[in-house]
């Protein structure tokens, strides 16, 4: 890891991260898979300990995400296409959509944080 070899002893890295695994309610409702799961704070941590690193604190949060109805969910989506499936179009999904068309829409969101030192 680059990191490791930038990093002077001493040094301290820190991290944050989108959970590869958050809003599994978009799996469930467009029918997509997460793109990113290997994106863990287990993982990370792992890679940052090969790479000569010493994990000092690791954060792991989960929490609610809420959207008002769906058109402000489909603009979020604008944002974030990862987390649908490549067709998403709101014509494609508009059955989908109505259905979800109640306030409010909320979804799991997960990040996670980790601090690292270099002996």
């Amino acid at each position: 890891m680059e990191t490791s070899c930038i990093l002077k002893p001493g040094g301290h890295f820190l991290t944050q991260q989108v959970h590869g695994l958050e809003v599994p309610e978009f799996q469930d409702w467009f029918g997509s898979e997460p793109q990113y799961p290997h994106v863990t704070a287990e993982n990370y941590c792992s890679d940052l300990e090969v790479a000569g690193l010493e994990i000092t604190t690791v954060e792991d949060w989960s929490g609610r995400m809420t959207f008002k109805d769906a058109e402000a969910l489909v603009t979020y989506l604008g944002l974030v296409p990862w987390d649908v499936p490549e067709d998403f179009t709101v014509d494609a999904y508009a059955d989908r959509l109505l259905r979800l068309d109640s306030a409010p829409i909320a979804v799991t969101q997960r990040c996670f944080r980790i601090y690292a030192a270099k002996a």
